[in-house]
């Protein structure tokens, strides 16, 4: 099953990268832009369709770590698959780059990480 939070973001997400791009046009940093661009749409959506805090700040967290998928250098990667938010973040971003067909390099580089993780931190060939 999908949660309210995954939902929202696989719904309503490209419409907040737009939103969250024009904030970047006018300079503000990528990460907060997501954050500021979810919050300001879904708490507008709420005055029609109650929408828990808790699920607007989740879909903001999921928006926000699109950005961490660009870094593959270094330790990010692993520390960014281990965290918690990791798994939506990456079922939204796997989503949209299938759907938009966009990022397949890097759809391919996470998803040879997730699934190393998911054999124990064994590469899938072996």
């Amino acid at each position: 099953s999908v949660h309210p939070a995954l939902l929202f973001a696989l719904l309503f997400g490209e419409y907040h990268e737009f939103l969250a791009a024009q904030h970047i046009q006018a300079g503000a940093p990528p990460h907060e832009t997501a954050h500021i661009a979810v919050q300001e749409h879904l708490r507008a959506v709420c005055d029609h369709v109650r929408i828990p805090k808790l699920v607007i700040f989740q879909v903001s967290d999921i928006m926000a770590n699109q950005y961490r998928f660009a870094k593959t250098k270094g330790k990010q990667p692993q520390r960014f698959l281990h965290g918690k938010h990791f798994p939506d973040a990456y079922l939204y971003f796997k989503f949209s780059a299938k759907s938009l067909n966009r990022n397949a390099e890097l759809l391919e580089f996470w998803s040879g990480l997730h699934r190393d993780k998911r054999n124990g931190g064994r590469p899938a060939d072996q």
